[in-house]
């Protein structure tokens, strides 16, 4: 999509030390002309969104997502199905950090990892009787595509 404002307006957009707060960071006006100057949102009208005043979401805590300006929303589609148990769970914030020290990713392209083989058999061990492989996916597209694959093969 072609931008429609002037060369002056995007050479407005260059920060200034008046778009930093105390510590540094960019202001958050700075934020938006950033958000307009470099960012393309998925399923976003982008020629529509500048006129939106769109939220700008800075922190989260449970099921609530916060905005820069101190605002609390209920993150009512679990930010698209990846935060389903809510965000800064503590006992899962340890989880993930843990496994950081570990490793924080390895294919299973031909190798097996000490986590996923103790994930996958602890799912068999809860799942109803005649499941007995997992498959790790990503998203629903490749959860399908995937699972096609395991069909053509049996």
């Amino acid at each position: 999509m072609a931008d429609s404002r002037t060369e002056a307006d995007r050479k407005q957009n260059t920060q200034s030390p008046s778009d930093e707060d105390a510590r540094g960071d960019p202001s958050v006006g700075q934020l938006r002309r950033w958000d307009l100057d470099h960012l393309w949102h998925p399923f976003t009208p982008q020629k529509e969104y500048p006129d939106t005043d769109p939220l700008m979401i800075g922190a989260a805590d449970g099921h609530y997502l916060i905005d820069v300006e101190g605002n609390r929303y209920l993150d009512g589609i679990s930010s698209l199905g990846t935060n389903l148990l809510g965000h800064r769970r503590p006992e899962l914030d340890k989880a993930v950090s843990t496994q950081l020290g570990q490793v924080a990713h390895a294919t299973l392209f031909g190798n097996a990892t000490d986590v996923a083989v103790r994930l996958a058999r602890r799912l068999v061990e809860v799942a109803p009787d005649g499941l007995t492989r997992v498959f790790f996916s990503e998203g629903t597209a490749g959860a399908v595509e995937v699972a096609l694959k395991m069909a053509y093969q049996y």
